[in-house]
């Protein structure tokens, strides 16, 4: 590195060559047909896929869970009530998933005595899976519960390097799979040695097989994945507000935001807010679920098992509202049990009938999408014409979905958005728009 450069630039220029190099052998592995959605749409629900859910972990782990009277620093901890199960978003998705007697198949990477471990997991817990094997070891993820205060400490490792040519393969073995699934479901860190834009790179993939897909993940793995317009992200309240880039407080802020993403092409923004509940986002509406109030034994798994239930509800066709219930309802179960343990169904059940959903809200279609025309509108900063399918970037603003042609002028719009609301007001009453879809 030359004095005086900038290592993130580094960083990013190895990364953009890496993914290079990865796109390459997948399009090889795809018959040399080119893969590009990041500007199409995320594919409708096939109704004839099976129910069949799949997920993908690129980073699993062990996850130990220990209870201590007393969490003291520089002193011996007895432990007790120790619990181990197979961990990574993906892998309790399906864990979850076969809780509710779903059909799920797991995908990912495992390594060393603590893969082999983790494989006898699966093995007991009658889940399908199909791991390839990597040099290294599999992650252990401990959870320190702390009785004298009920608060968790958890420590994450990295997990093993796992390399360009192990993740080609894996894609080779996963567009290989003879089933077609309802969805392809995606989520957490990203082993060590892979971009940041796996999973971007998967979903443009299946998508462009026309398979739905599901991400939960956070910081540039999520900003990348979401590019590639994924049906349904499941963030939680603060890595919503890491992607936005603002803070965020209210129902109505998070609704805001949740609304935002929708306007970015994604079909289903499904918003975790623990105890408050999920906020559910569509190109047809936005509405709250809250949870109702349970006694907390562990928040371990509660964000997948409600990306589970929300999931098989779709899956299983019903509506965008009755899997958004199934959701908050295995959310909330999976908070019920001890350690890394998820929900029981039988608790899911007993809590889904006190499930509601509030502050519905519609959105009406203008007449430029029932024509299937596309809008120019003016970007509010530079003044540039931009539509929706062009635009680089969006902001929800008082019901309003505001078009940006650069980044640039998205914040700058975002740091006095007064000021620019003031010139769109002045030139609406001359017969000039500056905003793209208005919600009702």
């Amino acid at each position: 590195m030359e004095e005086g450069q900038d290592p993130g630039v580094i960083g990013m220029e190895v990364r953009d060559q890496f993914s290079y190099g990865m796109a390459c052998a997948i399009d090889k592995l795809c018959d040399g047909s080119e893969i590009v959605v990041s500007r199409g749409q995320a594919p409708r629900i096939d109704p004839r896929s099976r129910d069949m859910i799949n997920t993908i972990t690129l980073n699993p782990s062990i996850d130990k869970f220990i209870r201590v009277d007393r969490l003291v620093k520089d002193d011996t901890l007895r432990g007790s009530d120790l619990h181990q199960d197979p961990g990574g978003k993906g892998i309790n998705v399906s864990r979850a998933l076969k809780e509710l007697r779903g059909e799920t198949h797991a995908f990912g990477f495992i390594g060393g005595c603590t893969g082999y471990m983790l494989n006898s997991y699966m093995v007991d817990r009658d889940i399908p899976f199909d791991f390839m094997e990597v040099e290294g070891e599999t992650r252990i993820n401990v959870i320190l519960s702390d009785d004298s205060d009920n608060s968790q400490t958890r420590v994450s490792m990295p997990g093993p390097q796992v390399g360009l040519k192990d993740f080609v393969a894996l894609i080779d073995k996963l567009i290989g799979t003879k089933t077609k699934p309802s969805f392809w479901t995606m989520g957490g860190s990203i082993a060590q040695g892979l971009p940041q834009d796996a999973y971007r790179t998967l979903i443009q993939i299946f998508q462009a097989q026309g398979v739905p897909c599901a991400l939960d993940a956070d910081g540039l793995a999520l900003a990348l994945g979401v590019e590639a317009k994924p049906y349904l992200i499941k963030p939680n309240e603060f890595e919503i507000q890491r992607l936005l880039d603002r803070r965020m407080a209210s129902v109505a802020d998070f609704m805001e935001g949740a609304q935002e993403l929708v306007s970015r092409g994604i079909k289903v923004v499904a918003l975790t807010l623990g105890k408050k509940g999920m906020i559910v986002a569509s190109e047809k509406e936005c509405f709250h679920v809250p949870s109702p109030e349970v006694k907390t034994k562990s928040k371990v798994g509660a964000g997948d098992s409600s990306l589970a239930g929300i999931l098989f509800g779709l899956a299983q066709r019903k509506s965008l509202q009755e899997a958004a219930r199934l959701g908050v309802a295995a959310g909330t179960a999976a908070v019920l049990t001890e350690g890394t343990q998820l929900f029981r169904k039988i608790d899911l059940e007993s809590i889904l009938s006190r499930i509601k959903v509030e502050n519905i809200i519609t959105h009406r279609e203008d007449h430029a999408r029932q024509n299937k025309q596309p809008v120019k509108v003016m970007d509010p900063v530079c003044g540039m014409p931009v539509t929706k399918d062009r635009a680089s970037s969006s902001v929800y603003h008082q019901g309003n979905v505001i078009l940006f042609c650069s980044q640039a002028c998205r914040v700058q719009f975002v740091a006095d958005p007064g000021k620019y609301t003031r010139t769109m007001a002045e030139e609406a009453a001359q017969g000039h728009s500056r905003m793209g879809d208005t919600a009702s």
